[in-house]
């Protein structure tokens, strides 16, 4: 159906889209990735809960079902990444968190 590490976002809204994939299998392919991978790449901080990821897809899932699908991207998972910042705060996907940490 598609390669999990190379695939595209259009590729998965066109699975959707057309119902050859849902968001529930979606979250449960990428799960399953980043637990073979993640004890060798040590890349996540955290993670949610599994149970609270899987009940968010399905409520996308359903809602994808009612014909009320969000936007192109509606049930594609995405990762947030942090990055080292020289100023001592936090960056998570270029964007500045001073402000969190700055009353901390």
């Amino acid at each position: 159906m598609f390669n999990p590490l190379t695939t595209t976002a259009a590729h998965l809204a066109h699975l959707l889209d057309t119902n050859q994939l849902t968001t529930t299998e979606l979250v449960g392919i990428y799960l399953d990735q980043i637990e073979k991978y993640e004890p060798i790449l040590n890349a996540f901080i955290s993670l949610a809960p599994r149970d609270k990821l899987f009940r968010v897809a399905r409520k996308l899932d359903d809602e994808r079902r009612r014909g009320e699908a969000r936007g192109r991207l509606h049930g594609i998972p995405i990762v947030l990444k942090v990055f080292p910042s020289p100023f001592s705060f936090l960056c998570i996907c270029g964007l500045s968190v001073w402000w969190l940490v700055a009353d901390a």
